[in-house]
């Protein structure tokens, strides 16, 4: 990243890069007043990056990523820098934050008492807390709303006030010019307008306050007024939490704790120059007090982090003491990298016992919740599919991480889990693909020319998802595409598989280590290759090698699998000899800069072509690419 800053905002900090200057200025002259972060390990990392190197200069185009990303987000101009870097904000905390309940919500506190308002976008949460805040009350928090799962009290997270279409009038008329931010046209919410809060709020974000009242607002309606029970606030509450799943059963405790001890009620206000007033609120348990709002209408730079963090990483995981001389910056650096290549958690189990900042402490906590949640969804959905499977005699081999996980190897110890992956026999795919759709499995790829593809030429079915939990499932019949040039011997996979109980069959010990080593270098682009070399590396521990090579030798991988044993060991043990080639493949892996964003993009692109190359012949690959950009498909 070109451009930096680091904000401490409530309990968060976020460290913010961007390929652009405009964005940082315009942030950094709206949070002038915040406290520095500088020094200090950054909970997340945000980049505003080009969604292509030449949309950098041309017509600029930026895509909000970080730590936490969607894939399919869409872009937005330069001009609106510092909506995008907000928004990468939000996203951040929505995505990743553990250590508080979020609540989509504002919060306002008087008295050391918080009224928390929360609905829909449009519902004027914003602009009633935008008020408060200047007629008598603390602003705690326009986005989110923090709930401490321990004494129930509500955090301050005082960002700036996001003000929509007709509210920027309203608002404005409140405060003085300086604490505006450039009006924001035609965003895809209107037009947008940031505020921000009062000195106050800014200087006591670290006074948190007890709820006492919890509103639920809605703009448009004639106005109304009537309690809620606790029933429907905790309904309507778990949707407007992003992270009540992750959190468990802390999460329940303080929601349920939360909606049994805070009165709730509805207000509806209506539009134009109308007023309304809810009197006789009741804003604790002793006393009572009339709250009224009028509505008049409605409708310092801190660059860093150009080291090599991947390199940092792999240092990390192979040397867990090294971590003790890592400053504030060589942090941020080394969980921008851990984040990004989905390594975090192992992190945390690598370097537990170390000499930690306590903030570290926080964000590897986080992880480790994550990961151990990611687990046990894994398992249980191998135990589902085992279980649909069973009717039809077919054995559940899981792969990868599910496999990882279930075997309790080392490899699983922290890794996250996407898809589960399975192996059956290439003649029980039909009966298999009828099995899982009887129980609750559907097709994701609509797409007739994907699901020919799939059907013709992969190692797999087209992906199915679960109609009810959400979770993507791979079903392979053998380990490579069809058409790759190693040719697998699927039926000694399967005839060799061993058992691990509750159901459950995993690869032999070597067949792990060639599944993984062909997942890595004689099938992908190296995407996430740092995770799956450390896959390779726990995996090797307690092979004999003579027989992993013959073993490889017989599913024609013994390159490949040579070649992920000289990297593992270079980056992860006690050193390698390395090839040419094994030096271009480690430069691809450790492609990555102090803000967790790959680097060296013409070698990534180079891989991103070898890895189709590797899949089909030279002519097919041109159909099949042709027919892809045809389709909108581009390369990230």
């Amino acid at each position: 990243m070109m451009h930096g800053l680091t904000l401490r905002i409530g309990p968060a900090t976020f460290r913010i890069g961007s390929a652009w200057r405009t964005p940082i200025e315009a942030l950094a002259r709206l949070y002038a007043a915040y406290p520095d972060g500088g020094g200090t390990v950054a909970d997340f990392t945000v980049r505003l990056q080009p969604t292509s190197t030449l949309r950098r200069w041309v017509r600029p185009s930026i895509f909000i990523t970080g730590d936490h990303g969607l894939a399919d987000a869409a872009p937005m101009s330069l001009a609106q820098g510092l909506l995008a870097a907000e928004m990468g904000m939000n996203l951040q905390m929505a995505l990743g934050w553990r250590r508080h309940l979020l609540l989509h919500a504002s919060s306002v506190e008087k008295d050391g008492r918080a009224l928390v308002m929360t609905g829909e976008s449009g519902s004027g949460k914003s602009t009633l807390a935008a008020l408060l805040g200047e007629r008598g009350w603390r602003l705690m928090g326009d986005e989110f709303a923090l709930l401490d799962l321990d004494s129930g009290a509500i955090l301050p997270f005082p960002r700036l006030v996001s003000l929509k279409n007709q509210a920027i009038g309203v608002v404005a008329d409140a405060v003085t010019p300086d604490r505006m931010g450039p009006l924001l046209r035609a965003t895809a919410k209107g037009d947008i307008r940031h505020m921000v809060p009062r000195a106050d709020a800014v200087a006591r974000m670290s006074e948190g306050a007890m709820p006492a009242l919890l509103l639920f607002p809605r703009f448009g309606h004639e106005a109304a007024l009537r309690p809620v029970g606790q029933g429907e606030a905790f309904m309507r509450l778990t949707q407007a939490s992003t992270n009540y799943v992750a959190l468990g059963e802390p999460g329940f405790v303080a929601l349920t704790r939360f909606v049994t001890g805070v009165p709730a009620c509805a207000i509806d206000f209506p539009t134009g120059d109308a007023a309304f007033e809810t009197a006789g609120t009741t804003l604790g348990a002793d006393a009572a007090e009339r709250l009224q709002v009028v509505v008049h209408r409605r409708e310092r730079a801190s660059v860093g982090g150009r080291g090599m963090s991947a390199a940092l990483l792999v240092r990390a995981l192979r040397d867990p003491a090294s971590v003790e001389a890592l400053d504030a910056a060589g942090w941020n650096r080394l969980l921008a990298a851990a984040k990004a290549e989905r390594l975090i958690a192992t992190l945390a189990w690598r370097i537990q016992g170390m000499q930690l900042p306590h903030g570290v402490k926080s964000i590897l906590q986080d992880a480790r919740m994550d990961a151990e949640r990611e687990a046990r969804q894994a398992l249980w959905e191998a135990d589902r599919a085992a279980h649909a499977l069973s009717a039809i005699g077919v054995p559940l081999v899981v792969l990868k991480g599910t496999a990882y996980a279930a075997a309790g190897l080392a490899a699983g110890q922290g890794r996250f889990i996407g898809d589960l992956d399975i192996l059956v026999p290439r003649a029980a795919m039909e009966a298999v693909e009828r099995a899982l759709m009887a129980a609750g499995w559907e097709w994701v790829k609509e797409d007739a020319y994907d699901d020919a593809y799939y059907r013709q030429w992969m190692h797999e079915l087209p992906p199915m998802i679960h109609a009810e939990r959400d979770r993507m499932i791979d079903v392979h019949h053998t380990i490579l595409p069809l058409t790759a040039r190693p040719k697998p011997d699927a039926a000694a996979l399967l005839a060799d598989a061993v058992a691990i109980g509750d159901g459950l069959w995993t690869l032999s010990p070597e067949d792990r280590v060639i599944h993984a080593a062909a997942h890595m270098l004689a099938d992908g682009d190296l995407q996430g290759g740092l995770r799956n070399l450390w896959d390779i590396h726990c995996l090797l521990r307690g092979i004999d090698r003579t027989t992993l090579d013959r073993r490889a030798a017989r599913h024609g991988l013994r390159a490949h699998v040579r070649q992920a044993q000289r990297l593992a060991d270079a980056l992860y043990g006690g050193g390698a000899a390395l090839t040419p080639w094994d030096r271009i493949v480690r430069a691809r892996l450790l492609a990555r800069d102090g803000w967790g964003q790959e680097t060296r993009k013409l070698l990534v692109f180079a891989f991103y072509l070898r890895s189709h190359w590797l899949r089909m012949p030279p002519l097919m690959l041109a159909r099949h690419l042709w027919t892809k950009w045809r389709k909108g498909h581009r390369p990230r």
